[in-house]
């Protein structure tokens, strides 16, 4: 029986303890993947339009209904 398997027999407080489990060990894990380049040229580009004034934010609540409309 594969991981997937037996994940699909846990209850629910069970998925939740495995889950747990899961997000500590890959927390504390020494070998973190690096991230892309392109991460890094994006975040300096939204960097820049901060300082240059020319970033738009969104209050949380319109962000949300933003997201979920788009998927429906």
């Amino acid at each position: 029986m594969s991981v997937f398997d037996q994940l699909k027999t846990l209850s629910r407080s069970e998925s939740l303890i495995a889950m747990e489990a899961l997000w500590n060990q890959l927390r504390n894990a020494e070998d973190e993947p690096p991230s892309p380049e392109w991460h890094r040229e994006e975040l300096d580009r939204r960097d820049q339009m901060i300082e240059d004034g020319e970033a738009h934010f969104s209050s949380w609540e319109v962000a949300k209904n933003r997201v979920r409309d788009r998927v429906k």
